[in-house]
């Protein structure tokens, strides 16, 4: 009898233990659940209007902690990406600045989801000159893709810290943009659409301090250097 309740304590102990080891690794046990995807966002950074010199690709989500994610470049060599930040609710990874993706893939218990991130038709700049004007006067800007800023889908924006100003329509139709405010101003292009299966899906360009806008009247008689 004293061997049997031995026993049965033992077990008893060995149940207490493994459940208490389930506890303290609370991600092996949030893996075994089917992740979701509520949001994906890929922002690149350019401090000149060649290369871009960062790039992100932000995942949102639940129990994102097990997945692994892949994308498809433009040459279609299928890349894992690693050492992200983040969690199980959301995860950032970050890429080399000069990667363009074509399709993304996140893995995981439940399956595997994939996104079209295709960057084909967004904007760039190719030409701003000068990159200094006067207040007032008309940003030389060219813009390639121009014709896709339906001011839905794709659009564009110059901003700086207070305001923000889109520019979709004009770049579209080659119109005029004068700025009257001074200061430095950064441009951004980006893309909202939904993937098929409803993820919202966000691509933006960023160009910072990109152009600065003078006044003479503020005793500045020529433009400062960006």
């Amino acid at each position: 009898m004293r061997r049997r309740y031995f026993g049965i304590v033992s077990a008893l102990l060995m149940l207490l233990l493994a459940g208490g080891f389930s506890a303290l690794l609370p991600g092996q046990a949030l893996g075994a659940e089917p992740f979701t995807v509520t949001g994906i966002s890929i922002s690149k950074e350019y401090n000149s209007i060649e290369i871009p010199d960062t790039y992100y690709l932000t995942i949102k989500g639940t129990y994102l902690g097990g997945t692994t994610v892949r994308y498809l470049d433009s040459a279609g060599k299928l890349i894992t990406l690693t050492n992200p930040t983040g969690g199980d609710g959301i995860k950032q990874y970050t890429i080399e600045p000069d990667k363009i993706g074509q399709t993304l893939f996140i893995e995981g218990p439940g399956g595997t989801k994939e996104y079209n991130i295709a960057e084909t038709n967004m904007s760039r700049i190719t030409s701003l000159n000068p990159k200094s004007i006067k207040a007032g006067d008309t940003l030389g800007i060219v813009v390639a893709n121009a014709a896709k800023l339906d001011g839905t889908e794709y659009k564009g924006y110059y901003y700086d810290q207070i305001n923000e100003v889109e520019i979709s329509s004009e770049l579209k139709n080659n119109t005029p943009i004068n700025v009257t405010n001074t200061g430095l101003y950064n441009i951004r292009f980006e893309r909202n659409f939904s993937a098929p299966d409803g993820t919202p899906v966000n691509i933006s360009y960023r160009y910072l301090n990109i152009f600065r806008v003078y006044d003479e009247m503020d005793g500045v008689s020529t433009p400062d250097n960006i």
